[in-house]
């Protein structure tokens, strides 16, 4: 299954990825940059860099990674401790992922 997964890199999808290109699937990961693709494609992840938060930019990536499914796993934890505002930053990053969706270019999202 062609799985696109946003927070590739996070307390979870940096598990996450690995565990799915070991199962078998294709795994497309969404990076901010660069730098953080190093990691992915080494474990055998196709690498997306977009930002998360921009509607436009994530349609767009999402539409030329062509998934079967969208795993959400945008959480920014590392700012908690900042005091930065990383919840609001995961609701703003949920809504271009969810109106990705409903517009029929996946399955399924998780």
């Amino acid at each position: 299954m062609r799985v696109f997964l946003a927070g590739s890199t996070g307390a979870i999808g940096r598990f996450l990825v690995p565990k799915l290109v070991e199962d078998g699937h294709e795994v497309v990961a969404l990076v901010r940059n660069d730098r953080k693709a190093q990691a992915l494609l080494a474990v055998g992840a196709k690498v997306a860099v977009a930002d998360a938060l921009n509607r436009e930019e994530l349609t767009a990536t999402v539409r030329n990674a062509e998934p079967e499914v969208i795993v959400h796993q945008l959480t920014a934890l590392t700012q908690i401790r900042g005091g930065s505002n990383a919840k609001a930053k995961r609701e703003l990053g949920r809504e271009p992922t969810y109106q990705t969706w409903r517009q029929g270019f996946v399955k399924g999202l998780g």
